[in-house]
């Protein structure tokens, strides 16, 4: 798989080598942070850190691009819908018939993008400075059982393996004279048919490997109780983040109950 389809980069910074479930706290704590406090200036601040622990674990800057890529749609449609569907209070700026356009719509849609931008980019600061073992044992050692650590981490490993096996199936269509961009839409729709098709029956047959391997290591056989060559455990420094982001969990909580 080509590595700009990789989601975890390798690495030795510092978010590198924190426990992964020190890393999930961060996650769950960020996700809570920007629900208590619905404001733009607060998934503005969500966002500006995310980018600069992306950027100072050595993660390359084409990541944060294809993430935004991914994002954009979403980050321009939710204000304009939340603009037509959702008036808000204040004057209106325009009205057409029932629609009636405020500045307070536009701008608590804009808060729930960014909301949504900013837990994107936390979730992929995970994905990007963990790899899938690591993944799979920090799940597990969370109580979740094996079968459903591994099968997560699978999915969110080969969703990039998909997505680069798509682009090269289209590349080679492509190449073969297959017009995708000319026609009405359900013209163009038509013709992605060969390529789905041709993508499903290669995601099959990596399902079908994939369940061999795994039966041929015995997973999921009765009776047997899987253990770990390489167990977690939290150093000095885990410890110390996780109690600094408990004491800052605990201090939001205090100032969203106290006002």
């Amino acid at each position: 798989m080509s590595a700009d389809y990789d989601l975890y980069v390798p690495g030795s910074s510092l978010l590198h080598r924190l426990d992964p479930r020190v890393k999930l706290l961060l996650v769950l704590e960020t996700v809570i942070w920007l629900f208590l406090f619905s404001h733009i200036a607060t998934a503005l601040t969500a966002l500006l850190i995310t980018h600069v622990l992306i950027l100072g674990a050595g993660i390359p800057g084409r990541h944060l691009r294809r993430v935004w890529r991914l994002m954009l749609p979403l980050t321009l449609l939710i204000p304009i819908l939340w603009w037509i569907f959702q008036p808000g209070v204040g004057p209106a700026v325009l009205t057409l018939g029932p629609i009636r356009l405020t500045w307070d719509a536009l701008l608590q849609g804009t808060m729930v993008a960014l909301r949504l931008d900013a837990m994107a980019f936390i979730m992929f600061l995970w994905l990007f400075t963990t790899d899938q073992a690591t993944m799979v044992r920090g799940l597990a050692a969370l109580g979740l059982p094996y079968t459903w650590s591994l099968t997560l981490s699978l999915a969110l490993r080969y969703i990039p393996t998909i997505a680069e096996l798509y682009q090269q199936v289209v590349d080679a269509q492509r190449a073969r004279g297959l017009d995708l961009d000319t026609g009405s839409f359900w013209r163009r729709l038509r013709a992605h048919e060969p390529i789905l098709v041709a993508v499903i029956i290669s995601a099959l047959r990596t399902s079908q490997s994939l369940a061999w391997s795994m039966e041929a290591r015995g997973l999921g056989a009765p009776g047997i109780r899987r253990t770990q060559f390489r167990q977690l455990h939290f150093n000095r420094l885990d410890w110390l983040i996780t109690a600094t982001l408990l004491i800052l969990l605990a201090g939001s909580l205090l100032i969203y109950r106290w006002g």
